[in-house]
């Protein structure tokens, strides 16, 4: 443990670190939740899982994907799964 302390006090470690951090590799990107949603950056929605949302965001994606099918038998078949009391 004395040799890491030792070292640390004579090698130039801040400025190495200050001249790593301060070149232009580093960088943060600004982006809206919008975009980084679409660009696949949330592995799962936030209504999706908690719990007080849950329910309405699961309907709200069913009815996204039935809105969206174009396919009849398809959508028919989605139907009589997710809303039963309607087929």
């Amino acid at each position: 443990m004395n040799v890491i302390a030792f070292l640390f006090y004579i090698l130039p470690i801040n400025e190495y670190i200050d001249a790593k951090l301060s070149d232009g590799s580093n960088f943060i990107e600004v982006i809206t939740y919008q975009e980084a949603r679409k660009a696949g950056h949330f592995a799962k929605d936030y209504d999706r899982i908690n719990p007080l949302l849950m329910t309405q965001a699961i309907k709200k994606e069913i009815d996204f994907v039935l809105d969206n099918e174009k396919d009849i038998s398809k959508k028919q078949a989605y139907i009589k799964i997710f809303y039963p009391k309607l087929s």
